[in-house]
């Protein structure tokens, strides 16, 4: 099982040489990168969970059924384990409905359950655990979606059907 969330390159750069792998872990984490791209909310982090890195495209696909998502290059950060958090089914804000059950939220994090995320995330951006997809890679996820039956255009809002051209 691979878990899986929308990160913001560039932060996690800053983050990468900030935090060198000789130093005191996170210690030196940058606050934007915390506070932005583990932006959490009731004491809850979102994440998407799928099979294996195969299946990161379901991600790209559940995140482009958002209303307010619009197509972007966008990178996803995995990681493969996280057991040492308290996970809790919730559905996905998303439209396409056989996606909505493959979201998860890490629950009842606090100052110290936040840094060991940060660890565990950085460790996998250092790691290379983060997948690219290009604008034109995201349009064929979802233009593949549509022709197999999986979708149907209406799980899409205005701007990204514009853009498909559909």
């Amino acid at each position: 099982m691979i878990f899986a969330r929308k990160i913001s390159k560039g932060k996690w750069e800053k983050a990468l040489e900030a935090c060198p792998e000789d130093e005191n872990g996170v210690d030196n984490f940058p606050a934007d990168t915390l506070s932005l791209d583990l932006c959490a909310k009731k004491n809850e982090l979102s994440i998407w969970v799928v099979e294996s890195c195969d299946a990161l495209e379901d991600v790209v696909l559940a995140l482009m059924g958002n209303e307010s998502s619009h197509i972007e290059r966008i990178y996803i950060l995995y990681v493969d384990n996280l057991s040492d958090f308290e996970l809790k089914e919730n559905p996905g804000n998303t439209k396409i409905e056989s996606l909505k059950n493959n979201h998860r939220d890490i629950i009842s994090l606090n100052y110290k359950k936040m840094g060991e995320l940060a660890k565990l995330f950085l460790d996998a951006y250092r790691n290379n655990k983060y997948k690219s997809f290009s604008e034109s890679k995201v349009k064929n996820i979802i233009r593949r979606a549509i022709e197999n039956d999986r979708v149907s255009k209406e799980d899409f809002n205005s701007s990204i059907v514009e853009k498909l051209q559909l």
